[in-house]
């Protein structure tokens, strides 16, 4: 979890990412034992760490597809309420950053 958080830090430092919203998906919420949302919270030191910026943190289980919709539409709302700017050059960025598809 040391290894997801430090990279998790370093992509919000990106420029191209500054001030746009995050949701993490808390996934396997169906096992017991896994990280709760506010151990995940902590473990992130999400109030630090995305103090300039709308987060989210989401309970999911990918096999029961709980809270996968919560999620995506949590983060619709994020995004509508970011600056249009900030998100139109953010898709423009990562566009350019993409493998473009084969095309046969």
């Amino acid at each position: 979890m040391n290894e997801a958080r430090k990279e998790f830090e370093h992509i919000l430092r990106s420029e191209q990412l500054r001030g746009l919203p995050v949701v993490i998906f808390a996934n396997k919420q169906d096992i017991p034992g896994s990280m709760t949302v506010g151990e995940i919270t902590e473990k992130f030191n999400m109030v630090k760490i995305c103090s300039d910026r709308d987060w989210y943190v989401q309970y999911c289980s990918s096999s029961t597809g709980a809270g996968l919709e919560e999620g995506f539409r949590k983060m619709a709302h994020l995004v509508k309420l970011s600056s249009a700017d900030t998100v139109k050059n953010t898709v423009k960025y990562l566009s350019s950053k993409s493998i473009k598809p084969f095309k046969s």
